[in-house]
């Protein structure tokens, strides 16, 4: 499930671009990606469901016009968007090896959410991606 540019949120976006523009634009084959302001572990792109629901995954891309990507990444998951917990237990997903290509990090078992935070922890060029949750 790919939402509205409105249902992602980001630590911080390069150039200070809005959602939904530039490097604001976190959604599964966007036209560019999500890239991070800076280069530091912390940063992290979080995705609303909408509802708490049973959430298998997530599939990444990289950045489309550039080669930039996330290579590994954790998760978190939340119902408020406060309260945060480690999705099984810090496990260490791979990301992307290249721009485009749909990376699926299926989750052991479904867990319930609301809100998803994608963490990433290493990176090719720039800490750059495009998301979706896996239903």
């Amino acid at each position: 499930m790919a939402p509205p540019d409105y249902s992602y949120s980001y630590s911080s976006v390069f150039d200070n671009d809005n959602i939904g523009v530039g490097h604001g634009r976190g959604r599964l084959r966007s036209p560019q990606g999500w890239s991070a302001k800076g280069k530091n572990i912390g940063e992290w792109m979080q995705i609303d469901g909408g509802e708490v629901q049973s959430i298998a995954g997530v599939v990444v891309q990289g950045r489309h016009d550039m080669d930039q990507r996330v290579t590994l990444f954790d998760v978190e998951i939340s119902d408020d968007g406060q309260k945060w917990v480690e999705v099984e237990c810090g496990r260490i997903f791979d990301g992307n090896s290249d721009r485009d290509t749909k990376v699926f990090a299926v989750f052991t078992s479904p867990v319930l959410g609301r809100f998803v935070r994608i963490y990433p922890l290493d990176w090719q060029g720039h800490m750059s991606m495009r998301a979706a949750l896996l239903l």
